[in-house]
């Protein structure tokens, strides 16, 4: 299952230009993941997921619920 990136939610508007990039990279690399709830710790921020639904952005301080990818 890949991640459906038409629904994005409106906190990546918040995210650094080098968040971004590095959102970018990874998105580039079409990651497969759970049809369970995910999340993606990039360092100074966290992605949350569920299957193919982007959920939210959170900050780096808040923990991660899901899969850890």
């Amino acid at each position: 299952m890949h991640i459906n990136w038409k629904n994005i939610p409106a906190g990546i508007q918040q995210l650094s230009d080098k968040d971004v990039l590095q959102l970018t990279k990874w998105i580039a690399t079409n990651p497969n993941v759970p049809e369970k709830t995910w999340c993606k710790d990039f360092g100074s921020f966290k992605l949350v997921g569920e299957g193919r639904r982007l959920k939210t952005f959170m900050t780096r301080y808040d923990p991660c619920y899901g899969k850890e990818l």
